[in-house]
């Protein structure tokens, strides 16, 4: 599951790829509440994927922020600062929501919010996001569709969410790499 991750680390490492923090910020957060309503749900091992997003999200923040010249690569639009207040809205509305279709509705909106973000920088430099960790991603999603142990809008809304989203976004960024 740590594979799709693995070139997209090494390429921040290496300065070739430079994803921008907001996005990972929020899915940092979001995933780990994301997790706790599958796994609370019946979401077994195909939940576990979440985990594994969890971390990496955290690992992609803390080295994006962390590495020398990080935060050169990246530009802060007034949109990004409205989708990150978004984003946060919906995950403050999932803590009073105490309902858990409607909370995680709330949080994988939330966490779509935070790829606007990275659309608007990889549309403008496909060529600092690494293409195969999202495809991959796709991939993990579609796996843990099938590894879920109950299948209801908890437990599937968040993988089939971003299978879609996560193939999109890698359509795109292959699109823009040609240009």
């Amino acid at each position: 599951m740590f594979a799709a991750y693995t070139p997209y680390l090494h390429g921040i490492l290496q300065g070739r790829v430079s994803p921008h923090p907001f996005s990972w910020l929020i899915w940092s957060l979001n995933s780990a509440l994301i997790f706790a309503l599958q796994w609370m749900h019946g979401g077994g091992a195909g939940s576990l994927t979440t985990v594994t997003v969890t971390i990496a999200a955290v690992t992609v923040f803390v080295l994006t922020v962390a590495r020398p010249g990080g935060r050169n690569h990246f530009r802060v639009s007034r949109a990004d600062v409205v989708f990150l207040s978004l984003a946060v809205l919906a995950a403050v509305l999932w803590l009073i929501a105490k309902e858990p279709r409607l909370s995680m509705t709330l949080l994988v909106l939330s966490d779509l919010l935070g790829l606007v973000p990275s659309i608007r920088k990889a549309w403008h430099s496909p060529g600092e996001e690494g293409l195969s960790q999202w495809v991959l991603n796709a991939l993990r999603h579609l796996l843990a569709i099938g590894a879920l142990q109950t299948y209801g809008l908890v437990t599937l809304l968040n993988p089939v969410a971003w299978f879609l989203v996560d193939s999109l976004f890698s359509l795109m960024l292959a699109v823009r790499a040609k240009r």
